[in-house]
């Protein structure tokens, strides 16, 4: 009786009504997609002018300030560089060659700060896999020593095996194996097959990788053929048999020593949360928050992130609908609600910066709050809502909280979209940080397209309608939320296998990342339920040190050692917890 009197009485406060906000909208994604913004990468300039746009606009609508400001500033690790110790010598016999930095050789975003010294070993493309029946390695002793791997893998026709192929031939993956198998360093080149012309790999950083305990660069493939050479062996003589034959060639190069030094420093760079806060008009309930966000930063210019490393593909990333879209409904729901001034609760209007490399910006003010989070009841976050196709529309955390499945069918007898709910709170956007600290969300998304994350989400493609549209309906279920009872938090129990999951029957731990930490190994910030992590133990702050024997760098370790697992698997995981170090055993589920 009771949850049918509660969804009776939300029904009956419906006030369905249309505000006319294209204009608006599309004057803002306009100007957000510009090229003039340089595709608001964070710490970049066009990031900076998307951020006070954002918070002029707040002070337009009367949004007040937090702390006598708009913004909440925030650094994080954007890459690196090499230092000026960074060195290479290789030597031949008796003969020694230094090779110059960005000439011949550059190191990895993920190598490690060490100076080594071995000898050198080809490792065909540095590959050791079950589940193909492929190794690189097999008979091969590489501990002590130094490897040399090609990108890529051998080209096959067979879909399964090029799809398995696929999955293990990530640089990071081939230095993690070669680490595995005992060596102190890898040497990365493109094959001459893959590329006639000799080019060194771009430095890269990303944070879910962090630093690997292996010291990694890249060569260009016509001086390691040269040293093959000297040992009466041909570069591409040798790709091209592994590519023909299916076969590793792997072998140690004999009477050759190398000496690598990488210094690498992290370059921190600064960005900001634009936050305005409109305050509820009702004495008992304004001391209670809605948050409603979405991400305003992109890529840039491209690089890590985009779609496509073609040639034509480099140039400004705009993120029409990635995410100007949803800042452009942020802002206008900010409007609305400040006109309206109906509002009984206080809504914390939030443009998130760095979501593009890792949920930053949402990690970081869920970390450091100002407005507790106890007083938060409920998130609603937007991203990329600019390409609505056949009323198609997406909501993820509609089990977040015992009412919003059928709020969200409720207020769309209105809107006549075609709903595609997920219950789970957790998905690849910001509300994932909000749910991970027991609050409700709710996530609106009008699904991916060709043009995600490269240079053709441009404005021209936006759908204003359909946005518009979009927005009168969370506008809808925005003031339901914050003018009916407090939404009350669940946690969604998901099944291990979902129906039509393309991953197949891979392992699965079930835990929570913890995103933006500078520390060695995999920090979680909590457990789904019924989850092989909850079920062995695993809790909120734990940093996951060793899994199944192997070391956990970071959160990309992690994902890599899961990768090798099947369901129901025992493992053993060593965490750190309050200062202590101890193991647990865990059975692993099924995604």
């Amino acid at each position: 009786m009771k949850k049918l009197f509660i969804l009776f009485f939300i029904a009956y406060n419906f006030s369905f009504s249309q505000f006319q906000i294209q204009n608006e909208i599309e004057n803002h994604i306009k100007y957000l997609a510009s090229d003039s913004l340089e595709g608001r990468k964070p710490g970049e300039i066009g990031n900076e002018l998307a951020a006070k746009f954002i918070a002029n606009e707040f002070q337009s609508f009367g949004l007040k300030k937090i702390n006598n400001s708009y913004f909440q500033n925030f650094e994080y690790v954007s890459g690196v560089k090499p230092e000026s110790e960074t060195s290479l010598q290789i030597k031949i016999g008796s003969e020694e060659k230094t090779f110059i930095l960005d000439s011949n050789f550059r190191p990895m975003g993920f190598s490690d700060d060490v100076n080594i010294n071995g000898k050198l070993v080809f490792v065909g493309y540095g590959i050791s896999s079950s589940k193909i029946n492929y190794d690189d390695y097999k008979n091969l002793n590489v501990k002590g020593k130094i490897v040399i791997a090609l990108r890529y893998s051998p080209i096959t026709n067979d879909t399964t095996e090029k799809k398995e192929f696929k999955r293990v031939e990530s640089l990071y993956n081939k230095a993690r194996i070669a680490k595995e198998k005992g060596a102190i360093g890898i040497i990365f080149l493109t094959g001459p097959i893959d590329d006639e012309v000799p080019k060194l790999l771009r430095l890269r950083y990303n944070n879910d990788e962090g630093t690997q305990s292996i010291v990694a660069i890249s060569m260009k493939w016509n001086d390691i053929d040269e040293i093959l050479q000297s040992d009466g062996k041909n570069l591409r003589q040798i790709q091209k048999e592994i590519n023909d034959t299916k076969t590793p060639n792997s072998f140690e190069i004999e009477d050759v020593e190398v000496s690598i030094n990488v210094k690498l420093k992290k370059i921190k760079t600064q960005t900001k949360n634009v936050i305005g806060i409109l305050e509820g008009n009702d004495i008992d309930l304004k001391n209670e928050y809605i948050v409603i966000g979405a991400h305003f930063d992109h890529l840039g210019f491209g690089g890590e992130g985009s779609s496509s490393t073609k040639p034509e593909s480099v140039g400004v990333h705009n993120g029409a609908d990635d995410n100007a879209s949803g800042t452009s409904g942020m802002l206008a729901l900010s409007k609305i609600f400040s006109e309206t001034n109906q509002n009984k609760r206080s809504i914390i209007f939030m443009g998130f910066s760095a979501e593009e490399v890792g949920l930053l910006g949402s990690s970081y003010y869920t970390k450091n709050p100002l407005i507790s989070l106890d007083k938060t009841i409920a998130m609603i976050n937007l991203d990329m809502i600019g390409r609505l196709r056949g009323d198609s529309l997406y909501v993820y955390g509609t089990g977040t909280s015992s009412n919003f499945d059928s709020l969200v069918d409720a207020i769309n007898s209105n809107y006549k979209f075609t709903l595609k709910k997920t219950r789970d709170g957790f998905g690849p956007s910001d509300h994932s940080s909000f749910y991970a600290k027991d609050i409700p969300v709710l996530f609106f998304f009008t699904g991916l397209h060709d043009d995600y994350h490269n240079i053709n989400d441009d404005w021209e493609k936006i759908n204003f309608n359909g946005e518009e549209k979009v927005l009168n309906y969370v506008y809808e279920i925005a003031n339901s939320i914050q003018q009916n009872p407090k939404p009350i938090f669940t946690k969604v129990i998901t099944e291990e296998k979902i129906i039509g999951d393309s991953r197949g029957n891979k392992a699965s731990l079930g835990i929570i990342p913890s995103f933006g930490e500078e520390i060695k190994g995999a920090k979680i910030s909590g457990t789904k339920p019924n989850s092989s992590a909850e079920i062995a133990g695993l809790k909120k702050d734990d940093i996951i040190i060793f899994f199944d024997g192997k070391e956990v760098n970071n959160l990309m370790d992690l994902t890599m050692y899961l990768g090798d697992k099947n369901p129901n698997d025992e493992v053993e995981i060593v965490v750190l917890r309050n200062n202590g170090k101890f193991a647990i055993k865990a059975k692993l589920g099924k995604r």
